[in-house]
């Protein structure tokens, strides 16, 4: 059984998957017709336009005689090496080789090569920022892997592994839609059916212990969601399925805080 601890957040929480797995279609038009949240500013870009930013930037890269090593995390990890996005904001991660501040000087020179040929691309569509969230983390290079295709002269990218894409996302624990269709799609991906096997396979790269009960249920559902009937975490997509109908039928009373 449920209990009420577990359920406090569900609704939100239940809600967002809903949406990010296509059961729902939005939170305006099929949850909160009065409520909105905030999304970033920057628009997403697809696949290809990176690899053309990442071949300009090589290029200048080559044309300076200089080298950078990147290690990339979060949407363009999931992109470029598991094929699970089609698009993101920006390619996340840290430089391990090289000069961070050329990095992000020269990012910010291709996006102006594209303002010049009338497209747009923000100036930090490589996010060299993460790295104040994964200097608290003891990650390894030994959690990145060269994706076969994406390679270039002067520019070396190494992606995040699918463990420990999972295993920042479980212990971030965002309640973004995006996050929970990555969570879920990774869980997919790792044929993982179990939370024993959830903390077995992510237990490599964070300290599960940080994970509280709540959270745990929350990746009960995303298991759930990723194995349809095939899990004993059934129970979790059937009530947040539950929810989801009788919102529906509610009228348009909005809803100020679904936190």
């Amino acid at each position: 059984m449920l209990t009420s601890t577990l359920l406090r957040p569900t609704f939100a929480i239940a809600a967002r998957i809903l949406i990010a797995s296509g059961s729902a279609k939005t939170w305006s038009d099929m949850f909160f017709p009065q409520f909105s949240y905030s999304k970033r500013a920057s628009q997403e870009l697809s696949k290809e336009t990176f690899l053309e930013a990442l071949d300009m930037l090589n290029n200048l890269l080559r044309s300076q005689g200089e080298r950078i090593t990147f290690l990339c995390v979060g949407g363009g990890a999931m992109m470029f090496s598991l094929g699970a996005r089609n698009q993101t904001h920006d390619l996340d991660g840290v430089v391990s080789v090289g000069s961070r501040e050329l990095l992000d000087s020269l990012a910010e020179d291709v996006a102006d090569k594209f303002k010049e040929e009338g497209r747009s691309i923000p100036p930090d569509w490589i996010n060299t920022q993460v790295r104040e969230i994964m200097r608290g983390q003891n990650y390894s290079i030994s959690y990145f892997e060269e994706v076969p295709g994406h390679t270039w002269s002067n520019l070396k990218i190494l992606f995040a592994k699918p463990g420990y894409l999972l295993g920042m996302k479980c212990q971030a624990m965002r309640t973004g839609k995006k996050d929970f269709r990555d969570i879920s799609s990774l869980i997919g991906i790792l044929g993982i059916k179990t939370v024993e096997d959830l903390k077995s396979e992510i237990g490599e790269y964070v300290d599960t212990n940080f994970i509280g009960n709540q959270e745990w249920a929350i990746l009960k559902l995303c298991i759930a969601w990723a194995f349809p009937g095939q899990t004993e975490y059934e129970e979790y997509r059937s009530k947040a399925k539950q929810m989801y109908d009788r919102k529906k039928k509610v009228s348009d009373t909005p809803l100020v805080s679904v936190e």
